[in-house]
């Protein structure tokens, strides 16, 4: 595709920001949309709108529809990410279970078969717009199939999802603090994206093909916790796994970024995706139960989520140019920091909530 629109880096990287620009763009009119289409009718409204810019994005014979078809891509992906986790948290509270970190598993897994399916396509000589034209058709039948039965299954009012602000009802400190958790999360995640492999490749002195297993295995690692997550969090409580999982991605940093050498490098990064992979789960769990449900807050909080991928990787940047790279992973390593100090306080703030609501 760079090749084929002549693009520049610069104009590569505004293109790809429209994905999450898109998904901003689309959050304050979730509650709204839910309301009026319940989580069925938006999951099928998002999926075919995610379907319709994928597929543009095939077609896309210049810069300015790039970005347009990613933003509109980015604009269904928002609005399927809250209603998805506004049914989440409304299962959770019905079931009295963790769900969340199973469903985020979900997506993690979506990705990963996704980029495998994609490679597979290209390598049987499927172009741009066959590759994402087909994907698309894909994703609108999942789509189709899945939005039928979630208004059912979770027992929706329509009523319940108020338009009223995210921030009454006394919860402007527990949601500034999950906001800040979801940012340091983004920020994690997107940090490793975008610069893990650049680190062992300029760092370490890796080669590039070996340099980008790093990525997978983080991507692999975070599934598997994901997975494993709700079982930890229903066994040993969300603080404990919460805290926990960050004081492993906290390690994992600090391996890999400590111990320039290949080896401990790649499994400090898998280390760090296995710790990471229960914070954004825990995080949008705690603004369901925090708000009963209420998805302007889901949607607060992705905003502030999505806002740390546009920001971490550019932060991380302007402090390897001022410093390292080495020393640049600090900019994490302070959030997480933080996220530490957070987890454990909202995730038990969250449980004491969650028990008040089934009394």
């Amino acid at each position: 595709m760079r090749s084929e629109l002549d693009l520049s880096d610069a104009r590569l990287g505004v293109a790809l920001a429209g994905v999450t620009l898109g998904s901003v763009l689309s959050l304050p009119f979730t509650t709204r949309l839910l309301r009026r289409l319940r989580p069925g009718g938006v999951t099928f409204l998002s999926g075919a709108v995610m379907a319709a810019g994928l597929a543009l994005t095939g077609f896309a014979s210049s810069w300015p529809l790039l970005v347009a078809s990613l933003v509109a891509f980015g604009a269904g992906f928002g609005l399927m990410d809250v209603a998805l986790n506004v049914v989440g948290v409304r299962l959770e509270a019905q079931l009295h279970r963790s769900l969340l970190s199973r469903l985020h598993g979900m997506y993690s897994l979506g990705a990963l078969l996704g980029a495998l399916l994609g490679a597979l396509l290209i390598t049987r000589g499927w172009d741009r717009p066959q590759h994402l034209t087909a994907l698309s058709v894909l994703g609108l039948i999942a789509a189709a199939g899945c939005s039928r039965g979630l208004s059912a299954v979770t027992d929706y009012d329509a009523g319940d999802a108020s338009p009223a602000p995210a921030w009454r009802g006394g919860l402007t400190v527990p949601l500034a603090m999950l906001g800040l958790l979801a940012f340091a999360a983004a920020v994690a995640e997107g940090a490793v994206g975008d610069w893990a492999g650049v680190y062992l490749r300029e760092t370490v002195g890796s080669p590039p093909g070996v340099a980008a297993l790093a990525f997978a295995g983080f991507s692999l690692t975070m599934l598997l916790g994901r997975l494993a997550g709700d079982g930890l969090a229903t066994r040993f409580g969300p603080g404990p796994v919460g805290a926990g999982g960050v004081t492993i991605a906290l390690g994992g940093l600090g391996l890999a970024v400590g111990v320039p050498v290949l080896a401990a490098s790649t499994a400090g990064f898998m280390l760090f995706g296995l710790g990471l992979s229960v914070l954004a789960p825990l995080t949008f769990s705690a603004a369901g139960h925090w708000s009963a449900g209420n998805p302007a807050a889901m949607a607060v909080v992705g905003g502030v989520f999505y806002a740390g991928f546009v920001a971490g990787p550019p932060l991380l940047g302007v402090a390897a140019q001022g410093s390292s790279l080495r020393l640049a992973w600090l900019v994490v390593v302070v959030l997480l920091g933080v996220a530490l100090v957070l987890t454990p306080w909202l995730c038990r703030r969250t449980h004491e909530k969650t028990l008040e609501a089934a009394a």
